[in-house]
């Protein structure tokens, strides 16, 4: 019978102050079962798994999950994703992943924001290329075409008069707050 653990209790029964064990999960961890199961408690709530990963349940409803390991000597919490949305099966990947980590002197916490910063600078640079490859066409009439990625449009002569009229006012205004 699958039971659900709820940080001392059991399947509605409180376990007794005498039971050493009284802050571990039944063995065998949790089940799906289990996790489809889950109340919204009064206050937040760690149904523990296995090796350190955790659901934290709150009472609004959300449902976390968590994992602790130690790098250095120093104890470390990591999330793992939202359930549903990562289930036991792919948390308890991902728990394990981190666990390699760390027994290889790699901390889980640092790769992922050294991770985040590496997608950073490649999208900021796929933004500035996209920039760069923006393209100009004067007409013989005067009509200007700006060729962007997303999109083109074209100014006929008198807007395109306007807008030389503006880019010279405010090169003169920066050349003079510049100091040139």
């Amino acid at each position: 019978m699958n039971m659900l653990w709820l940080g001392g209790k059991i399947g509605g029964m409180t376990r007794g102050a005498s039971n050493p064990s009284a802050d571990m999960p039944p063995a065998g961890g949790l089940s799906s079962l289990d996790l489809a199961a889950i109340p919204n408690p009064d206050r937040p709530r760690k149904l523990g798994d296995a090796r350190g990963l955790f659901l934290l349940v709150n009472p609004d409803g959300s449902r976390y999950w968590r994992v602790k390991y130690s790098f250095a000597g120093r104890p470390k919490l990591l999330s793992l994703g939202v359930y549903p949305g990562v289930d036991l099966a792919e948390a308890r990947k991902l728990a394990a992943g981190i666990r390699a980590q760390a027994a290889a002197g790699i901390d889980p916490s640092q790769a992922r924001k050294d991770a985040k910063a590496k997608a950073r600078a490649r999208a900021l640079e796929s933004a500035t290329a996209a920039r760069a490859a923006a393209g100009f066409l004067l007409s013989a009439a005067g009509e200007l075409t700006v060729e962007l990625p997303s999109r083109a449009f074209t100014l006929n002569s008198g807007e395109t008069r306007e807008l030389r009229i503006f880019l010279a006012a405010t090169a003169a205004v920066g050349a003079s707050c510049n100091g040139n």
